[in-house]
């Protein structure tokens, strides 16, 4: 997978998954910020797609929680 342009990604057989929406809203409590991060893209082809997301962090950065959300159902 590799970014094509800031609207969407293209996957190894030159699917684009289009990105529909970005939310991203913040709260700093003393020495930590806890973010979130809500992207939404649109799969417009008929098959499943195989993805993988990194969240790129400074050192001595934690990650806490993840949550996704498929076709209106959490995982």
């Amino acid at each position: 997978m590799t970014f094509q342009n800031t609207t969407s990604l293209l996957f190894e057989r030159n699917q684009l998954v289009a990105l529909q929406s970005v939310k991203a809203t913040g709260m700093v409590q003393g020495l930590v910020l806890e973010m979130t991060i809500r992207q939404e893209y649109q799969n417009c082809t008929q098959d499943n797609l195989e993805a993988s997301y990194t969240f790129p962090m400074g050192w001595g950065a934690s990650f806490m929680d993840l949550h996704v959300e498929i076709a209106g159902k959490r995982l």
